[in-house]
């Protein structure tokens, strides 16, 4: 028998308060339980089957109970199967990470060309390819500009 990890997207949006209700049902699976960027349902659980057609149908099985108890019936838009192997190498793969660049300007026509990907204590970042792209439009851009030079 071997392990399988199964991802299950469902066309459902089901509240974080019903989240719990799924997992209920999920004992036994180590399931982890999410809504997606599109909010969609989305469960992982963990199943030990000796084939991945067996892994696919008990997982969805599990999830489909789950699903019922926490919100009712839904269409399963996406499934990945991957044995628990093959999880963990992508676990332990490292994360590739955007050049970010600290923002500078809190204009408008500036977060329309660099928008703020995150807040930090130190201040907000942006993605720095973006800064680079602004800087090259900015001087064909309508309106005033100011002087920054040291000199002037």
């Amino acid at each position: 028998m071997l392990w399988w990890s199964v991802y299950v997207e469902y066309d459902a949006r089901v509240p974080d308060a019903s989240h719990d209700t799924a997992a209920d049902h999920l004992t036994g699976h180590h399931a982890a339980i999410g809504t997606t960027p599109n909010g969609n349902f989305s469960v992982r659980p963990s199943v030990e089957a000796p084939t991945v057609e067996r892994a696919t149908s008990d997982a969805l099985a599990a999830t489909d109970r789950a699903l019922l108890a926490a919100h009712g019936r839904a269409a399963v838009v996406g499934v990945e199967v991957m044995t628990g192997e093959e999880l963990d190498r992508r676990n332990n793969e490292p994360i590739p990470l955007p050049e970010l660049a600290g923002q500078i300007m809190r204009t408008q026509r500036f977060q329309e060309h660099a928008p703020i990907v995150a807040e930090l204590a130190s201040g907000p970042v942006v993605l720095a390819f973006q800064v680079r792209k602004f800087a090259e439009v900015w001087d064909t851009l309508p309106g005033p500009k100011p002087d920054h030079r040291k000199d002037a």
